[in-house]
């Protein structure tokens, strides 16, 4: 990775669904332990909303792996973005990045939704 890294909702759907299903949680079960309700588990997967920091901080402490591993990215990358050293689960830095790129990504979604209300105002 370039040093440049991008978080988005899909990515992290993907990562989650991936490593959850190869520790062989179930949703039910993540969201059980995580103490989150099963259908955001499922939102989360299917790309539909963004993890709210609280919320990745309770799944990656359930699922037991860093952070990074979740956001798709390598451990040089994780190390350069994050300053993480060794396997620390949430590097204490992640928090900002992560809530401000949840910010980003939900403003953007909103933008959309705006844009086609006024889209469809004109047909």
């Amino acid at each position: 990775m370039n040093g440049k890294y991008s978080f988005s909702i899909e990515s992290f759907g993907k990562r989650l669904k991936f490593i959850r299903t190869e520790l062989g949680y179930t949703q039910d079960r993540l969201a059980e332990e995580a103490g989150l309700d099963a259908r955001q588990i499922r939102r989360y997967e299917a790309g539909h909303q963004c993890p709210t920091v609280i919320h990745m901080e309770a799944i990656v402490r359930v699922l037991k792996v860093p952070v990074w591993r979740l956001m798709d990215m390598d451990r040089e990358t994780a190390e350069t973005v994050f300053g993480l050293h060794a396997d620390t689960l949430v590097p204490p830095t992640v928090e900002l990045q992560v809530l401000l790129q949840t910010i980003s990504d939900r403003f953007a979604a909103l933008n959309q939704q705006l844009q086609w209300v006024r889209d469809s105002k004109s047909i």
